[in-house]
């Protein structure tokens, strides 16, 4: 079983607001799907979002694809395995810091 304990952490920089957070834990059989998703508003001052998992840089991949679409953000993992399990983040920063 997949399982990420208290699987999503957000760091902010700038005056950003949570429109929808994940819940703290996931659980998933290997082979399901997971995506972890957030929005936040105001979109237009987004600067970036990295996502990381236990504080590694994840970057898009057939593995995990990055989306971004009208401030809805998502890390997607088609295809999950034991070892995806971890502490996954997103950091955002804005053009306001």
């Amino acid at each position: 079983t997949f399982h990420t304990p208290n699987s999503f952490e957000y760091q902010l920089n700038g005056n950003v607001s949570f429109v929808k957070k994940l819940p703290p834990v996931f659980r998933k059989h290997e082979g399901q799907m997971v995506k972890l998703e957030f929005e936040i508003t105001p979109s237009n001052n987004l600067k970036s979002i990295n996502w990381f998992k236990n504080e590694m840089l994840i970057r898009n991949s057939p593995d995990t694809r990055l989306i971004s679409n009208f401030g809805m953000h998502s890390l997607i993992i088609p295809e999950v395995f034991n070892e995806d399990s971890g502490l996954y983040k997103a950091v955002i920063l804005t053009t306001n810091g």
